[in-house]
């Protein structure tokens, strides 16, 4: 009875693991699009408003979810707190805030550019900056969707395959 619990929970275990992978890859095209949806925010905030950068940020953040809410918060605090400090480096100070997060290192680069390419103080050129970016984050966007499609019933199943197989060795 105790090596049938044992055996059950291996396998659950390990079917576990295949459907957290595969929720990973799910949470991780949820956060690039919510990063397109704030990326249409800021660009918006900026060509209407005429909202300066750091109060742009702090806009964005108070509508977006976590790990982006906090992380562009903390951003325009860094860019408006004593001894300010430029995007490329506020960006790049707050990037701890998303090593948590499912997104990849590539996904996390691609943050950092945009935090160094906005630095430039002419409104025009942040305008086509965040252009460039959103299209590139689309790119982004698809790549994920097809690593989404195509890894995550492989994931799942090597879980509940790998479990199956050890129960099946350890019987």
């Amino acid at each position: 009875m105790l090596k049938a619990a044992g055996l059950f929970l291996l396998f659950s275990g390990c079917f576990s693991l295949g459907i957290g992978k595969s929720r990973g890859l799910k949470k991780r095209l949820e956060l690039l699009r919510e990063l397109k949806k704030l990326l249409l925010l800021l660009s918006g905030e900026i060509r209407c408003a005429k909202t300066p950068l750091p109060e742009a940020f702090r806009k964005i953040g108070r509508k977006a979810e976590d790990p982006f809410g906090t992380f562009f918060q903390k951003v325009a605090e860094e860019l408006t707190g004593e001894g300010r400090k430029l995007p490329e480096t506020a960006f790049s100070r707050q990037m701890k805030l998303l090593k948590e997060s499912p997104l990849t290192p590539e996904d996390r680069s691609f943050l950092l550019d945009l935090g160094k390419d906005l630095g430039y103080p002419d409104l025009s050129v942040q305008l086509e900056t965040l252009k460039l970016f959103e299209e590139n984050l689309e790119e982004l966007i698809k790549k994920a969707a097809a690593d989404y499609r195509g890894k995550a019933k492989v994931y799942r199943y090597l879980g509940a395959l790998t479990g199956l197989f050890l129960v099946v060795f350890l019987i």
